[in-house]
């Protein structure tokens, strides 16, 4: 396979650093050691801010909103928000991750999971050579 880029980790940032390369013409493979979906217990919750930077819509995953929050600090204050609309969407990890690889297939992203990455090399010529127990992927990035 003839790469521009290969982008280890499927999780939010990778995925969606491999979609965008994809959006601008770059072949690229994404890499993941989890078979997907995965459970991870972690980042079910997206920000306004971070989902108003995707170029689509993550409403289709969206399982729940939080308008309100209150944190306890060091002293023992409350301190209370009502930001008066969403603050932050919530879901299951494991849906947003399926969710974001599948828009970067939809670009053409060719995604793999399962695929531990065992070493990275570079060449003389400026190439990445990037291994797993079964295969050996060389791209420019």
């Amino acid at each position: 396979m003839n790469l521009d880029a290969i982008v280890v980790g499927a999780g939010p940032a990778g995925s969606t650093a491999a979609r965008g390369i994809a959006e601008r013409g770059g072949r690229v493979l994404l890499l993941d050691r989890a078979k997907f979906p995965r459970d991870k217990p972690c980042g079910g919750g997206v920000t306004v801010r971070c989902a108003e930077l995707l170029p689509f819509s993550i409403e289709p995953i969206v399982e729940d909103v939080v308008t309100h929050a209150r944190l306890r600090v060091r002293d023992g204050r409350d301190i209370e928000r009502d930001a008066g609309g969403v603050i932050t969407y919530m879901t299951q990890r494991r849906r947003l991750d399926a969710f974001l690889v599948e828009r970067a297939q939809e670009r053409g992203v060719e995604f793999r999971d399962g695929q531990t990455v065992t070493d990275v090399s570079r060449h003389g010529d400026g190439t990445y050579e990037v291994g797993t127990k079964d295969e050996r992927h060389t791209a420019r990035v």
